[in-house]
């Protein structure tokens, strides 16, 4: 019936401006950043492949959401124009991912977005995204749904509780994890395949005797991803200038880069950038604390670098005992050439030690 017919067309608009979707879709985002006020024009939405099938009229569809009524979306006054509601601040990929959950199990055949959300409502959660995970490459069976899902929800406590529960399908169980926890499990998972035999029973990121890297302090390291182009070094420093940044891995041109804060302050800072609405250039960026293996293969880079940069300094600008070129004086006992008209080895060292400068600011 109508009603139901609206309802549909409100819940895919919906998806479109959830936070998980803009998060990805930079289409969609690219057309909300071309207007002023966040408005894009639902000609094309209707360009959308899941809203084309349900309508392409502008005057229906605008009418569903005023009809059914909705938080998230707004429709303008010419009922030409749908954009998210300006008080619903985007968060970070970070917040995200903290409220969603992966689970595996759902029928390969049958299984729609619509009957992933009908599940877990009757669960009495609040479904906000599902996204059905399909298999890749050009291969036979690429693009086949492979049983697997991601479903954000309403909280982290909600995702939290709904993975400590017992869930089945059909009479078959379906195993459903916090998505963070999917992600570590995996990157775990790809960790141990690359690691040669003798080493499979040490812990990702450990010295050869099992030690953690010289100096890592949990917590610091934050990862920022989605930047546009032309953002500088300067900026990322800005943004979170109420934190005391240690470092900023980050050339510009690049679309990502790593912050390292003088104290275990990373959190914190996505909290407060989150809270804030902050932006970067105009441009929401995806936050994430940097943890676990990838956190200490961090930290280990930095020492290793930071060693380097030692090592350079004290053999000098040439080397040994005979000053900027060795015992032979500026180009050792060849003289300014070096021996046999080669190149100064002092010229190695300052480019090993320009390569490996990695001290804080």
């Amino acid at each position: 019936d109508l009603g139901e017919a609206q309802g549909k067309i409100v819940k895919q608009l919906e998806y479109y401006f959830s936070d998980s979707n803009l998060l990805k879709d930079k289409f969609l985002k690219a057309q909300i950043d071309q207007d002023s006020d966040g408005w894009v024009t639902i000609k094309v939405l209707t360009t959308f492949n899941r809203l084309k099938a349900l309508s392409t009229d502008t005057a229906a569809i605008a009418q569903a959401v005023k009809t059914v009524g909705s938080e998230l979306l707004q429709v303008s006054d010419d009922d030409s124009k749908i954009r998210r509601n300006p008080e619903k601040v985007q968060p970070s990929q970070v917040v995200v991912n903290a409220r969603s959950i992966y689970a595996k199990g759902f029928p390969l055949e049958g299984t729609t977005i619509e009957t992933v959300q009908q599940y877990f409502a009757g669960k009495g959660a609040k479904v906000l995204a599902v996204t059905l995970r399909k298999n890749q490459g050009k291969g036979e069976g690429s693009g086949a749904f492979k049983g697997s899902v991601f479903v954000e929800l309403s909280s982290a406590e909600e995702a939290a509780s709904v993975a400590g529960a017992q869930h089945e399908v059909n009479g078959a169980p379906l195993a459903v994890e916090l998505k963070d926890a999917y992600f570590e499990r995996k990157k775990g998972e790809r960790a141990s395949k690359k690691r040669p035999a003798s080493e499979a029973n040490k812990e990702d990121g450990a010295t050869a005797d099992g030690a953690k890297p010289e100096g890592l302090v949990p917590g610091c390291v934050l990862h920022v991803s989605g930047l546009a182009n032309g953002t500088a070094r300067e900026d990322l420093k800005d943004a979170f200038g109420s934190f005391e940044v240690a470092w900023v891995d980050f050339q510009r041109g690049d679309t990502e880069g790593y912050l390292r804060f003088k104290e275990a302050s990373a959190q914190a800072a996505v909290d407060k950038f989150t809270a804030d609405g902050g932006k970067i250039k105009d441009v929401a960026p995806t936050l994430r604390v940097v943890s676990g293996a990838e956190e200490e293969e961090y930290w280990k880079q930095l020492q290793e670098g930071r060693d380097k940069a030692k090592a350079s300094r004290r053999g000098g600008r040439g080397g040994a005992r005979g000053g900027r070129g060795g015992r032979g004086g500026r180009g050792g006992r060849g003289g300014r050439g070096g021996a046999r008209g080669g190149k100064r080895k002092g010229d190695d060292d300052k480019q090993s030690a320009k390569r490996s400068k990695t001290d804080d600011e």
